[in-house]
């Protein structure tokens, strides 16, 4: 078992990095520091499949599981990333549940089918997208989610708060694990039954304060 899948297996939160480097040496890094997952972003970063294939067996050759987002929420791309046997793959942008049903519809076996909870619409539509066979996860993205409501960045802001708790109940209650990418704010997200964190960027997890966001989980 890698380490993502042993905290799970006690009950414990786990912590992840999001990376867009594609360099397989911050693998080595992430799992010095503690790590349990990374989070490889084929969204944002210049993964061609063999980089992308490279980062994730250096992933989980340290003993992390290795999670990879996929550029959009379409299934060629999900289908694609399989072929390289990630722990999980993560799906942008998922609007509904017909968006959901067609990306798990193209993961293989074993591979863990992570949606993205990050815009309002996603929000109106969790219901059905909860009742999605094969969905295992949903990760909350505040940053594009409150942004969709206008309210970027205020997590705080009352309505901002309502929908995260509504949210968050409803996935806690159709049983699957709950993610969330922030690197604040913890404890609150404990609240709100997350089991586990990607904490923000590179730059932000593999160069400043490693210890002081793992001593914050």
């Amino acid at each position: 078992m890698n380490r993502f899948d042993e905290k799970r297996a006690r009950g414990e939160h786990a912590l992840g990095c999001c990376t867009t480097f594609t360099d397989a040496r911050v693998a080595e890094l992430a799992a010095e520091a503690g790590f349990d997952f990374v989070w490889i972003d084929g969204e944002h970063g210049e993964y061609d499949r063999a980089t992308a294939r490279n980062m994730i067996k250096a992933v989980q050759a340290q003993g992390m599981a290795a999670f990879f987002r996929v550029p959009e929420c379409r299934g060629e791309y999900v289908r694609r990333i399989c072929d390289f046997r990630p722990d999980g793959v993560i799906v942008p942008m998922a609007m509904d549940e017909m968006d959901v049903a067609y990306a798990c519809g193209h993961c293989a076996e074993g591979v863990r089918l992570i949606v993205q909870l990050e815009h309002i619409a996603a929000v109106r539509r969790l219901d059905a997208i909860l009742r999605v066979p094969n969905l295992w996860s949903v990760l909350v993205g505040p940053y594009d989610l409150t942004a969709s409501m206008g309210k970027e960045g205020r997590w705080h802001d009352p309505e901002v708060a309502a929908t995260f708790d509504a949210a968050c109940a409803k996935v806690k209650a159709a049983g699957l694990p709950l993610g969330v990418y922030t690197e604040r704010d913890f404890d609150l997200w404990k609240g709100r039954g997350c089991d586990y964190f990607s904490v923000k960027n590179d730059t932000n997890a593999m160069l400043v304060g490693f210890q002081t966001v793992l001593a914050s989980v």
